[in-house]
């Protein structure tokens, strides 16, 4: 019996393309990387659009020669099984990542603890959402590149964000949506020798289809939403006219800051 039971893994000599087939499939965001059945490394979406964004090898490598280990980060961050939810919530934050490992060393088996299973236990939490929630959410026109939507995730440490056109929402751009957006550039264009990449533009990637929040919802509509369609954002209309945004990371925080109680 493998130590990995019940878990999704992918072997680190996969290619990245396989790793994003493989996340879409089991509709999750990282994979445990193995290698002889042994534990090597995680590899996330984040993971992915770095490396497919990478100048070096978007130069000379097409998609389908990247490998796994060359994008997957090797440092997992466990946690004692003994930890508690708000525990776990804190090595997330501190970590800046959105899971940790435990080991059940009397079964040997390996757990994989993720910012979902985390929300889980906040289903009846009353909490007003304007309380955790970032109250102007960062938005970009929908014209807007993907290589500078990109630049802005990174310069200011977010996964997602809101696309409008003028005063309206139309949709929103998350790290998923980009790796996708690289992993299609390089398909169509591995014959070209300088193929622009420039020319990915948000409006043919983003999501049109949102799932919105009022100001006054619950933390618990939220969570109910974010787990029925696999999401990990959710736009909040405010009365103003303007967007904020509440997120899985936002839940975290309130669990681990104590304002968020758990089951």
């Amino acid at each position: 019996m493998s130590k990995f039971e019940n878990l999704v893994v992918i072997n680190k000599g996969k290619t990245c393309g396989y790793a994003l087939k493989l996340m879409d499939k089991n509709k999750i965001s990282r994979l445990l990387v193995v290698d002889d059945d042994k534990l090597t490394g995680i590899i996330t979406y984040s993971d992915i659009v770095n490396t497919l964004n990478n100048p070096r090898k978007r130069k000379f490598l097409n998609n389908a020669r990247i490998r796994v280990s060359s994008a997957m980060t090797k440092d997992i961050i466990a946690a004692n099984s003994s930890s508690t939810i708000k525990e776990m919530a804190n090595i997330m934050l501190k970590n800046k990542i959105s899971s940790v490992i435990t080991e059940d060393a009397k079964n040997d088996r390996i757990n994989l603890i993720t910012k979902t299973d985390i929300i889980k236990q906040a289903l009846n939490s009353d909490v007003p959402v304007s309380l955790i929630s970032t109250k102007d959410a960062i938005s970009v026109p929908s014209k807007t590149t993907i290589v500078h939507v990109r630049k802005i995730m990174e310069e200011n440490g977010i996964h997602r964000l809101l696309v409008v056109d003028g005063d309206s929402l139309a949709g929103i751009i998350t790290e998923k949506n980009i790796a996708d957006a690289l992993k299609l550039f390089r398909d169509l264009t591995a014959d070209y020798n300088h193929p622009d990449i420039k020319l990915l533009k948000v409006t043919d990637f983003m999501k049109k289809d949102l799932k919105t929040l009022e100001e006054n919802a619950k933390v618990k509509d939220a969570i109910k939403i974010m787990l029925e369609h696999n999401i990990s954002g959710i736009p909040i209309i405010k009365e103003d006219g303007k967007f904020g945004i509440v997120t899985k990371t936002d839940i975290v925080r309130g669990i681990a800051d104590g304002l968020i109680f758990t089951l």
